[in-house]
């Protein structure tokens, strides 16, 4: 086995170092891709929410608009309930 110098020693824990740093960095990276992506998909969630209920609400009041009166009267106690 051929002997290793200290320069050659020296070089190969730098470049130890240099990957390691590169994959602490590749993961930094994805990490932060993933967080990115979670919001993303919780801001879809939420205007999906928000286009359904406003969605529901044009329903009661379309069916306000045309039946207020009857709909009142579904509400109105009648004597003993």
């Amino acid at each position: 086995m051929p002997a290793v110098n200290k320069s050659q020693n020296t070089n190969a824990n730098a470049n130890a170092n240099a990957d390691a740093e590169k994959s602490a960095d590749a993961l930094n990276a994805a990490e932060a891709a993933n967080e990115a992506a979670g919001r993303a998909t919780k801001q879809v969630q939420s205007q999906e929410q928000a286009d359904s209920l406003d969605n529901l609400l044009d329903d009661i009041e379309s069916s306000l608009e045309s039946n207020a009166e009857e709909y009142v009267q579904r509400f109105v106690q009648k004597g003993g309930e």
